[in-house]
């Protein structure tokens, strides 16, 4: 038992070798459908943009006043623009304020998304899965929004919840190499080695 446990753990370690390019995203580029943010409000392809989440010590939330009230003749779907405008940027803090006016005109699958992804990076877990369900919510078939949701459970250690994320995703997305090794580290962190493997060799061959 312990040579066959030792050769696991040997098998482990390569395969979290081979899949380091995905450990290093965490949010991989693409998605199953288009690449506007606005995206469909229920139902269809993932439209969610995946930006690369930075692997650096995350900057924290800026102290801000609250959102302003929304302007008369603003739409819903202008405030959104402006969100992914500021996102693309990288003016997250501008970008969230911008989807948090559109939502409350609208509710936009996209603009949760975005919110939620904000919401990671600054590590408000809570805030970014309220976010996130709602983005599920109104896209059901975005396997982004779904692994982005499972990336907040996880960070939370919430992994139950977290693993039945990011096989819904899968079963969406069946290339999904980002939730595939998601999946193995949690089996990995909770020591679950021999199952960690499978998931995390299907995350390096989607990945190749």
């Amino acid at each position: 038992m312990t040579i066959i446990r030792c050769l696991s753990l040997l098998t482990l370690a390569g395969m979290l070798s081979l899949t380091a390019g995905v450990a290093m995203a965490q949010h991989d580029t693409g998605s199953g459908g288009g690449a506007t943010s606005g995206g469909a409000t229920s139902g269809g392809e993932s439209t969610s943009r995946a930006p690369v989440r930075r692997t650096t010590t995350r900057r924290p939330a800026t102290v801000r006043k609250p959102t302003a009230p929304v302007r008369r003749g603003i739409t819903a779907e202008q405030y959104n623009k402006q969100g992914d405008d500021f996102f693309e940027a990288k003016e997250y803090d501008d970008a969230l304020e911008a989807y948090t006016r559109a939502v409350q005109l609208k509710p936009i699958a996209g603009a949760y998304y975005h919110m939620g992804w904000i919401y990671n990076d600054r590590e408000d877990y809570d805030q970014a899965i309220a976010a996130l369900q709602q983005s599920v919510r109104l896209n059901p078939n975005d396997a982004v929004s779904i692994k982005e949701l499972g990336y907040a459970y996880r960070s939370l250690k919430r992994y139950p919840e977290a693993l039945d994320a990011y096989r819904r995703a899968i079963s969406i997305r069946r290339d999904y190499a980002t939730a595939y090794y998601e999946i193995g580290w949690i089996y990995n962190d909770q020591g679950q080695y021999s199952q960690a493997i499978e998931p995390l060799r299907q995350a390096a061959s989607f990945k190749a």
